[in-house]
């Protein structure tokens, strides 16, 4: 049979029962004839409808009004509900990891009872919407039987849940790095040689890395073996057993509540803020947005995210900082509180990019900006560009325009400011030139001044503009 070629619109095409598709800012998925009826079958159960109400599960239908340019795909097409912002395990704090991973295993948990599993257990079949992971692998739903007691994603969850944690947890390993490098999660081979005598047989590094790793040669000369027929009682017993433990494994390996890095903790403990100038500042972004009642806000160095909070009481938001501490403080509110806020771990001056075969898998940061916020606050974090990644001015201004598709609140911060002078470390002449007037020149170059907020006593001025179309 005949499969369609990937291209810039096929976001998925591994998957030997069907294909995922773009198009029209809808998302469809092309389902091959040995895969359609097991799909149809799962929709119409009650324990699908339960799963998509619950937002646990992407909704699905049958489209109506199909772009022209998906007519000719072979298979039966169904649309799935779009993840405004998707985002990828390479730009999430470990605690989002945790959750997707304990999101697979209710899944998981919830079919067993009704004679359904899945075949796989990849964070890739993950997305989140603010705060709440949601599965959207509609093809790895498969009936099973009664009688088997083997859970088949195993090894794949312990790769790239568990392991990546670990490696996360115990090396200082970053998820950026964990999942650029590696789309299929870590082996216990290669963790091993990496661990201390003591964490290799410490929980829960002896079971998923130091056992596996000594009899991985034993385990392929022996190879599988037939599957084993076990009473249907012990079956359930056995797998929820074995989803009770790998649950109590992600629990080991999250991170301590809260974490704390230098960033983390900065707005708590900043001391050339006085409580009159926070309150300025505070109140400025506040009655902007307000006024302007933006859909969608990007929040670019949000640290801990006291302004995206703000933005969230109007807005969709998406909060980026590259300190994954502070992420994380980030994600832990926006899910106690229930808070409309995606944050996301990135580095404004190295965004993710396109990764996969031919980089169409998951396109990158920039290119999923393209027409989606309609304000990006950049407060307190042009300097840092500035300074520490030397990036000229007028591309920090047209990034700006770039992201936003009509308003931005942007921060200047001078020379003489305490928190500019320490990223100096004595290259002052650099930034000699740096004035609001030619911050302001800058700024019109893409954009129009609507206000502007001095902060009484301090180098810093706060503007909101609009870009010019």
């Amino acid at each position: 049979m005949h499969k369609a070629e990937p291209n810039p619109n096929n976001v998925s095409f591994r998957d030997p029962g069907g294909q995922v598709f773009r198009a029209a800012g809808r998302i469809f998925r092309s389902v091959y004839p040995e895969a359609s009826l097991t799909l149809d079958h799962f929709l119409t159960s009650a324990l699908a409808g339960t799963l998509q109400n619950d937002g646990k599960l992407v909704r699905t239908w049958s489209p109506d009004n199909l772009p022209e340019s998906l007519a000719a795909l072979p298979g039966h097409l169904v649309e799935h509900q779009a993840v405004p912002f998707p985002t990828y395990p390479a730009e999430w704090c470990p605690e989002m990891l945790v959750d997707a991973g304990n999101l697979t295993l209710d899944l998981s948990e919830a079919l067993l009872q009704s004679g359904w599993g899945i075949k796989d257990a990849t964070p890739l079949n993950i997305l989140f919407q603010g705060p709440n992971p949601i599965f959207v692998d509609l093809l790895s739903f498969e009936q099973r039987s009664a009688t088997d007691p083997t859970w088949t994603p195993y090894a794949q969850f312990v790769r790239t849940f568990l392991l990546p944690l670990l490696a996360n947890r115990k090396l200082g390993q970053s998820l950026r790095a964990i999942w650029l490098e590696n789309r299929d999660g870590l082996d216990p081979e290669r963790l091993y040689p990496f661990l201390s005598l003591g964490s290799r047989f410490s929980r829960p590094a002896l079971g998923l890395v130091t056992l596996p790793a000594l009899m991985s040669k034993k385990a392929e000369a022996a190879g599988t073996g037939a599957a084993q027929k076990t009473p249907a009682d012990q079956t359930t017993f056995i797998l929820q057993s074995l989803f009770r433990g790998l649950r109590k494994d992600l629990a080991r390996l999250s991170p301590t509540a809260p974490q704390a890095s230098h960033w983390s903790d900065y707005a708590d403990t900043l001391t050339h803020y006085d409580a009159t100038q926070r309150s300025i500042k505070e109140t400025f972004v506040r009655q902007t947005l307000a006024e302007l009642t933006p859909a969608w806000c990007l929040d670019m160095g949000a640290n801990t995210g006291q302004f995206s909070e703000i933005a969230a009481a109007t807005s969709q938001v998406v909060a980026v900082d590259y300190d994954v501490a502070s992420v994380g403080r980030i994600y832990r509110r926006a899910r106690t509180a229930g808070l409309n806020i995606l944050p996301i771990c990135l580095d404004a001056c190295r965004p993710t990019p396109a990764t996969g075969w031919r980089n169409s898998e998951q396109p990158s940061f920039l290119s999923r900006c393209e027409g989606r916020f309609d304000m990006v606050m950049m407060l307190a974090v042009i300097h840092h560009m500035l300074v520490s990644e030397r990036v000229p001015l007028g591309e920090i201004v047209g990034l700006a325009a770039d992201l936003t598709t009509r308003h931005a609140i942007i921060e200047y911060v001078g020379p003489t400011d305490p928190m500019f002078r320490i990223l100096l470390r004595g290259r002052d002449a650099l930034h000699a030139g740096l004035t609001t007037q030619l911050f302001e020149e800058t700024l019109k170059q893409r954009f129009d001044i609507e206000a502007t907020c001095p902060i009484t006593g301090m180098d810093r001025v706060l503007y909101r503009v609009r870009r010019r179309i």
